[in-house]
């Protein structure tokens, strides 16, 4: 008969606890046909926001990763890498043998006359020439 009596004041104690929560919660008039904080919604509401938030934040990192390979195949190096192989390069570079050699044929020529170039005589020329340009002339 103990263990009853035990349980029945486990119960009131209960009961007095749950009637003290409900008042804080809905005030001192403790009817429960008064409007109720709409507590509840507001949660929800700030639970979506932060999914929302957090979702966002995983895709901004997705985006920022593919644009890092757009940048990468953006590049023209890559595209010429993917899009030329070896043999088409050696066929472009053939192909432009012949003005390749004209030029090497006029770069040794230069090279031929670079001890004229560096003569005393041409580059008393070109400062006589800068510092007569540089002088106003009035007619």
């Amino acid at each position: 008969m103990t263990a009853k009596m035990e349980d029945g004041n486990y119960v009131d104690n209960l009961e007095k606890r749950l009637e003290m929560l409900e008042k804080r919660v809905y005030g001192e008039k403790g009817g429960r046909n008064t409007k109720h904080v709409k507590c509840a919604d507001s949660i929800a509401r700030i639970h979506a926001g932060l999914g929302s938030t957090a979702n966002k934040r995983e895709r901004v990192k997705i985006v920022h990763k593919k644009i890092e390979d757009l940048m990468k195949y953006l590049d023209p190096q890559f595209a010429d890498h993917l899009a030329v192989p070896d043999a088409m390069k050696l066929e472009f570079i053939l192909a432009e043998e012949e003005f390749l050699l004209t030029q090497a044929s006029l770069l040794e020529q230069v090279s031929k006359l670079q001890p004229l170039l560096d003569s005393n005589y041409i580059r008393g020329q070109c400062r006589h020439l800068v510092t007569s340009q540089s002088r106003p002339t009035h007619w």
